[in-house]
């Protein structure tokens, strides 16, 4: 159920917001993208892009936009003797930022509309002690299998840190469409507890700032924003790979209840392949239908709110191969570190 949006029209278009995106090689995105971001409608806001030491036409697009919106702000990031870091880049731009609200999203990330600023902002003045907004970052619609099972993975994730959020165990949010306030940042020493790791910057940080009281979640469907989906299997296999190296930092509760939920999930897979060949077989079907049928009742509406009616019908391939795409993640990164934002 969506929350109840009772805040005060007048004290949301008084509270301006700070739009922060880092980029690195990011000219032809910025291109497609940049635009709608800085046509946000109803609140004030200003957008600061910090380009982190990009080799292509990143700056010199970012001054094209520059001369045409002048509430977009620009800095370059140029020290090449410092290793390049995206916390670096985001630490920069809340330096810059004049606004106390700021919502974080990505260069290859367009709203769905030009009230997203407005809808988070929304959902932060739902409480007086609201600090933070997790909001939903989704793919593109294409119609191959990949980019489906992309969207499954992204929805199924969301699920489940919005659902925490709402069980007062918050413990991440995506750096695609984020929000929270500057004095949050600065009060907990921003990312200094792990500016020694290149990922982190949206679910460690989380973790460290987010409580019971102080986090909401943007369900409102004009608060979303669209990415581009990885184009190959090799470049999205590598990107869950990155993600995924922060894991081993969340705190032993959260470790515990992803774990155990990945393994129950493991668990049922493998105990339905093997009892499929043995004399169980027809006990084996009747389980897997039951869950099977059960789990997409509960999720049903779920995926009608995301606009992602299309994945019901193959819920149970889109979860095998979900499940077993992870477990391949996470048995290579026992014995390899993936390369990250560099």
């Amino acid at each position: 159920m969506l929350p109840n949006f009772t805040s005060s029209p007048q004290v949301i278009q008084q509270s301006p917001v700070s739009i922060v995106i880092a980029a690195k090689n990011e000219a032809n995105q910025l291109k497609k993208k940049l635009g709608a971001i800085l046509q946000q409608q109803k609140i004030t806001t200003e957008v600061i892009v910090i380009d982190d030491h990009s080799t292509d036409e990143t700056f010199q697009v970012l001054q094209e936009f520059q001369k045409k919106y002048t509430h977009l702000r620009i800095y370059q990031l140029q020290d090449f003797t410092t290793k390049s870091s995206k916390k670096i880049a985001l630490t920069k731009a809340i330096e810059l930022a004049k606004y106390e609200v700021l919502l974080f999203t990505d260069a290859d990330c367009q709203p769905v509309s030009q009230l997203w600023a407005y809808h988070m902002l929304q959902t932060l003045h739902l409480h007086s002690k609201n600090q933070i907004v997790l909001g939903f970052g989704g793919f593109k619609k294409k119609p191959n299998f990949l980019n489906r099972l992309q969207n499954f993975e992204t929805l199924q994730t969301a699920i489940q840190y919005f659902s925490a959020s709402l069980w007062n165990i918050p413990y991440m949010g995506v750096g695609r469409n984020l929000m929270y306030k500057k004095s949050v940042f600065l009060e907990n020493q921003g990312f200094e507890k792990h500016l020694d790791l290149k990922s982190g910057d949206d679910d460690l940080f989380i973790q460290d700032v987010a409580n019971s009281y102080n986090t909401q979640v943007g369900l409102h469907l004009d608060s979303f924003t669209i990415s581009s989906h990885a184009s190959s299997w090799k470049s999205w296999f590598r990107q869950k790979r990155r993600h995924v190296t922060t894991a081993n930092k969340y705190s032993i509760w959260h470790k515990l209840l992803l774990g155990f939920s990945f393994l129950m999930k493991f668990v049922f897979w493998i105990g339905f392949l093997v009892l499929l060949f043995t004399s169980f077989w027809t006990t084996s079907l009747f389980m897997f239908s039951v869950v099977m049928t059960t789990e997409i009742l509960i999720q049903k509406s779920i995926f009608k709110h995301f606009n992602e009616e299309r994945l019901i019908l193959g819920y149970p391939i889109y979860n095998f191969c979900l499940v077993m795409f992870q477990f391949c993640i996470f048995s290579i990164n026992l014995f390899s570190t993936p390369k990250h934002w560099s």
